[in-house]
């Protein structure tokens, strides 16, 4: 490790390199999870080993690491994912979607894969801003994302604002990550795209991503999408979550082709 460099800072700027690299190649690969910290290899989640991997320009994806390596996970056991629509949603459906703990996390990932790569062909993600940030205050506005010309607007945590210790809060990271999607849709033959924006905030003790914010989704998710997460995640209902119900997405009686439409309000 250089001199002068924290182990957390290390493993901070790690993450956010993989971010960088694996974002963008999402509806292949899947989520990345962990990496390792002899060799620097990134893993998709063990329990989605069985998954076909491509490889990526800057990355080896190995399905399994080293003998007695113990892998750095990336996110928080309890990541919190979190997305306010621009409308609030008809009950019963909650007027902010927050998903909380790696299960559901990487099972929602795995549901807005596997439903955009069924709806959908051509799928491209491509990075439009990347803006790291640490809080200069713990008043920092824990809100508000940067603009398109604000390179500054500092973002921490909120889960650990009020308990993190000044040295710790000195280390706190925010990566704020702009991505432009698009697509064909496979029933119509369209094109459709979405900007979608986030902020990945860090934890300062250990690095792990603590909170994924959905700052927008332009054009935003109708009702529909939310009904399908729901049913699929199995939240709301007194049945228990299993992985099988994550893989499949489920809608209220819609077609692949209404859901297509729900999800492409910008083809052309």
């Amino acid at each position: 490790m250089p001199p002068g460099i924290s182990l957390t800072t290390m493993r901070t700027g790690r993450t956010i390199d993989i971010l960088r690299n694996t974002l963008p190649n999402f509806f292949n690969t899947g989520l990345i999870t962990s990496w390792d910290p002899e060799t620097g290899e990134a893993y998709p989640p063990r329990s989605l080993s069985s998954l076909q991997l491509t490889s990526l320009p800057t990355f080896h994806l190995p399905l399994h690491s080293s003998p007695g390596t113990k892998r750095v996970p990336i996110f928080s056991p309890r990541i919190r994912l979190a997305y306010t629509p621009p409308a609030p949603l008809p009950h019963p459906l909650p007027e902010k979607l927050t998903l909380e703990g790696k299960p559901l996390y990487f099972a929602s990932a795995v549901f807005v894969r596997h439903t955009m790569n069924t709806l959908y062909s051509d799928l491209n993600v491509a990075l439009i801003k990347v803006v790291i940030s640490v809080p200069q205050t713990r008043n920092a506005d824990l809100k508000n994302a940067p603009g398109d010309d604000d390179d500054t607007t500092m973002l921490g945590p909120a889960a650990l604002n009020k308990q993190t210790a000044n040295s710790g809060y000195k280390r706190e990271k925010s990566l704020y990550i702009a991505l432009r999607v698009t697509g064909t849709a496979r029933v119509t033959g369209s094109q459709s795209q979405w900007d979608v924006r986030s902020t990945y905030s860090f934890s300062p003790f250990n690095a792990q991503i603590v909170l994924h914010t959905v700052n927008g989704i332009e054009p935003a998710p109708e009702k529909s999408v939310y009904d399908a997460l729901y049913k699929a995640l199995r939240l709301g209902t007194s049945a228990p979550f299993g992985e099988q119900q994550a893989l499949a997405p489920c809608t209220r009686g819609q077609s692949s082709s209404s859901m297509s439409q729900v999800l492409s309000p910008s083809s052309s």
